[in-house]
């Protein structure tokens, strides 16, 4: 009897988790269980009911908070159950994880436009919309040795059975890349 409650709690769990990877495929393909057929536009208005679905106050923007309660409240109706302590901790951990992506200008909420671009270049990276988006990051902030110690850990990291010629070959291309992306013209803030 005690192990088929160990295996509800385990379904439980897994519901939940199966839950959240059908929302990231959603967010990441804009189809299939999502039931749109896939264009921009749907996936557009898909993202914004989610953002909605959030914002309880209606405010357009969402906060820590609201998020992780809105988060946690779509959790607890999937797993039918109050969550545990551990789940909550999970969530507190993906919104704040969530808000170091995507509150890109450090304010403390997101906006509906944050939501979607942020959905959106997950769903098509790298993409010229990431590349402008870096590159004002770098004028903005002047990161220019903090985004080039990044691509070189990712490039690092993709070539590990590289010998140290290409590594080097690499860094100075890395640094070139950086050099453009910092000389790339502003985009539009209409994006």
């Amino acid at each position: 009897e005690e192990e088929g409650g160990d295996d509800d709690d385990n379904d439980d769990e897994d519901d939940y988790f199966m839950e959240r990877r059908r929302v990231a495929r959603v967010l990441s393909t804009f189809g299939g269980e999502a039931g749109i057929s896939g264009t921009v536009p749907q996936a557009v208005q898909l993202l914004g009911r989610c953002f909605d679905a959030c914002d309880a106050a209606g405010a357009g923007r969402l906060d820590v908070a609201e998020l992780a309660r809105s988060w946690a409240g779509g959790a607890r109706s999937a797993a039918g159950r109050p969550l545990v302590q551990e789940e909550e901790a999970l969530i507190a951990v993906d919104v704040q994880r969530f808000f170091e992506q995507v509150d890109i200008f450090r304010r403390g909420w997101v906006s509906t436009d944050d939501w979607l671009h942020f959905a959106l270049l997950e769903a098509h990276p790298p993409g010229q919309a990431a590349l402008e988006a870096i590159a004002q990051s770098i004028r903005e902030r002047g990161d220019r040795e903090v985004i080039a110690s990044m691509v070189h850990s990712w490039e690092a990291g993709s070539a590990s059975a590289a010998c140290a010629s290409e590594r080097s070959a690499s860094a100075a291309t890395a640094d070139a890349q950086v050099g453009l992306l910092q000389r790339a013209p502003r985009p539009s803030p209409h994006c």
